[in-house]
């Protein structure tokens, strides 16, 4: 199961990596936020990043990290004795809400402008 944006289109990139470095704190409270974290333990994929700063940035800026990244998405798997318990859905359910606000604040980045 997973929740974000992967690979977004190059304009949805661009709108995300703005709005991190527009609101750097809102970005690390939904990036950190223990329920998150809780359900998707992992944190947010770092496997796909740029090697150096995107246009228009610093690579001496405090965020250079996050901003280089293709992809702004968590992820988790479930075990089959997981996926065969009657309380599965609910499951579910716990994860979606715990990545609700993440979610959100990648859709706002996306469609502000």
């Amino acid at each position: 199961m997973g929740a974000g944006r992967w690979q977004p289109e190059p304009a949805q990139l661009a709108r995300i990596r703005q709005e991190i470095h527009y609101s750097p704190d809102t970005f690390h409270a939904r990036r950190q936020d223990p329920a998150l974290l809780r359900e998707f333990p992992e944190g947010l994929d770092m496997s796909q990043s740029l090697r150096t700063a995107p246009k228009g940035y610093d690579r001496t800026d405090p965020d250079i990290e996050w901003l280089r990244l293709k992809s702004f998405f968590v992820w988790r798997t479930f075990s089959d004795a997981e996926v065969l318990r009657p309380d599965f859905p609910d499951r579910v359910l716990q994860a979606w809400q715990a990545a609700q606000p993440w979610v959100q604040f990648l859709n706002e980045a996306m469609t502000e402008g």
